[in-house]
């Protein structure tokens, strides 16, 4: 059992926010012990199951919806329409001490850390995480044979982490200022439109990023080699 302080921790949330979602009905009260309630696995679930459909885009009331089972069944179409051309790898359970060999024995507590805040794993209970996404698991092996440490590796993810968050959001503005007509049938969403919709932006945006990225990651290859070459010949 957890105070709420505890559980703020597990769950990377303030005891603000806990409060918060315990008044507008997301979250079960706790159990008293006395005078102090106490927070259990019910809480910490139902606390990660919010933030991650706040991270798919969900609001507030379409959560509270989704959590008491009130959502109708064109609303669990739309949603699915929206989510199922992005999806990607099922999550992986594994034990801390086998994800920490497979990275070269470098999984240590900040590391850990920053990867639950990065939304990389969860932690399922003490020794054991679940590896929402394994790409990125992979990808880390791969920089570790190049000889890029781990903890360098996790800085660096932090800041491409905040940069694409902020090129979706500038995607989704533009769908929301222009493409949400196109969405629209008989005044309500049509879950086909919306998935054609979805499907045709992923890719446009997928290719836009993936144009500039190139460009900048050449520029920047191009200034790499400069300055090692004019450090040797120096």
């Amino acid at each position: 059992m957890l105070t709420i302080d505890e559980l703020a921790r597990q769950v990377g949330m303030t005891t603000r926010n806990i409060r918060a979602h315990q008044t507008r009905g997301l979250l079960p009260p706790p159990r008293l012990q006395g005078r102090t309630g106490r927070y259990d696995r019910e809480h910490v679930e139902r606390l990660r199951q919010i933030t991650r459909l706040q991270d798919e885009g969900l609001n507030l009331q379409a959560i509270a919806l989704v959590l008491d089972g009130g959502r109708s069944r064109e609303f669990a179409r739309v949603r699915q329409a929206v989510l199922e051309p992005w999806a990607t790898e099922e999550p992986i359970e594994d034990s801390i001490a086998s994800l920490s060999r497979r990275l070269d024995e470098q999984v240590d507590a900040d590391v850990l850390r920053r990867a639950i805040d990065l939304g990389v794993v969860e932690p399922v209970d003490a020794e054991t995480v679940r590896v929402v996404l394994p790409a990125l698991i992979r990808t880390a092996e791969a920089m570790l044979r190049l000889g890029v440490p781990l903890g360098s590796q996790t800085v660096a993810v932090e800041q491409v982490d905040a940069n694409v968050r902020d090129i979706a959001g500038a995607f989704i503005a533009l769908a929301r200022e222009h493409l949400a007509s196109a969405l629209v049938g008989d005044d309500a969403l049509d879950p086909d439109a919306v998935r054609g919709v979805v499907e045709e932006l992923r890719g446009i945006a997928a290719q836009v990023l993936l144009t500039l990225f190139h460009r900048a990651m050449t520029q920047a290859t191009d200034r790499l080699v400069s300055e090692v070459l004019d450090a040797a010949v120096d």
